[in-house]
């Protein structure tokens, strides 16, 4: 088996599973985040060059944008540096725990 491509594909059809279970709930930001995000393994699979993947970033920003999830997308892309920002400081050991 190739471990890879099954992991690839397991994020895929589970993106595939939520969008569905969204639709069908009629749970809106399941649907719109799972439609966003379900071919994210294959493009992710696809990358040859590290600098390929702000060519990946960008699409998606380009498709949140298009399909009304631009607000969630920013939201993401806030958490993930608030979160990089948290593991600097922790790394440092200047926690506000620790003064």
């Amino acid at each position: 088996m190739n471990y890879r491509e099954f992991l690839y594909h397991l994020l895929y059809e589970a993106f595939i599973l939520l969008r569905e279970e969204g639709h069908e709930t009629k749970n809106k930001k399941v649907f719109w985040i799972s439609n966003l995000l379900h071919n994210l393994p294959f493009e992710l699979k696809n990358i040859e060059k590290p600098e390929e993947f702000e060519k990946v970033f960008s699409m998606l920003e380009d498709v949140a944008q298009h399909d009304g999830m631009k607000r969630w997308f920013d939201s993401m892309i806030a958490s993930y540096i608030e979160t990089e920002e948290m593991k600097k400081t922790a790394a440092k050991g200047d926690s506000p725990s620790s003064q």
